[in-house]
């Protein structure tokens, strides 16, 4: 059996509760549980977490966490990688939930960050959780649908939506912070750099998403980023432009 991998705990022991932490690098395994705060865990609360991270495998694998129960989940985002094209247990948020529904809670979570996994094992709503084996509603929860979406339809929203600058419905505003041309962040920690960074948004045209790109789009000018485009000959960069050839399709 492969270990549980997480960037505050591999296997978080019942009732343990992590709060205001959050991840950025690289974790990765060939059969292990990944998340960016938390490989396992059991009667756990996760709050104001958020991932910018790489989590790779080829067991439950998520942003948050590869595998809990029973858990709770408030006022925590993905905006980073998550990577698994073996099984249907890749999530924004959660590789793996199960549980009573009685005993989870999901509230006030973002996913904007990208997700690979299997279009033939890829799980509806797999933006959040991509196995599922509780009934929990998911409350006050968002992902952008251009960037981390695949077709999910729980809590749709296009990259232009989520950066508005105006306070999410349900969310604290002594938690977040908000700021016109950028994604939301967690106030405690809002203005690291790293949070600066993977709250800087690219636009993708209206009605095209991360999964099939063919029309020029843009990219945000705020907190000094250095966009660079490597790795492929169908897309330029151009100032905050990015050309698309003509008749490609950049996946």
């Amino acid at each position: 059996a492969g270990v549980a991998l997480g960037s505050m705990a591999g296997t978080g022991k019942p009732q343990v509760e992590i709060s205001d932490c959050y991840y950025f690098g690289t974790l990765s395994s060939a059969n292990g549980n990944c998340g960016g705060i938390l490989g396992n865990g059991q009667q756990v609360v996760v709050e104001r977490c958020w991932n910018a991270g790489y989590i790779q495998s080829g067991n439950y694998t998520g942003g948050l966490a590869g595998q809990i129960s029973d858990a709770t989940i408030k006022d925590c985002y993905n905006a980073g990688t998550v990577y698994n094209q073996s099984t249907s247990s890749v999530g924004g948020l959660i590789g793996y939930l199960s549980g009573s529904a009685s005993k989870t809670s999901i509230e006030n979570c973002l996913s904007f960050g990208t997700i690979f996994n299997s279009i033939i094992a890829r799980s509806e709503n797999c933006e959040f959780i991509g196995q599922n084996t509780v009934s929990v509603t998911l409350k006050n929860c968002y992902y952008d649908s251009q960037v981390a979406g695949w077709g999910g339809k729980i809590g749709p929203k296009t990259t232009k939506e989520l950066t508005t600058g105006t306070a999410i419905d349900g969310f604290d505003t002594s938690v977040w912070q908000f700021a016109a041309g950028m994604y939301p962040r967690l106030k405690k920690s809002a203005n690291l750099d790293i949070a600066l960074l993977n709250a800087t948004p690219f636009f993708l045209a209206d009605g095209e998403s991360h999964g099939k790109v063919t029309k020029n789009f843009t990219v945000s000018s705020l907190n000094d980023v250095d966009w660079e485009i490597t790795g492929t000959t169908q897309a330029r960069i151009s100032g905050t432009t990015v050309n698309i050839t003509r008749g490609s399709k950049l996946v």
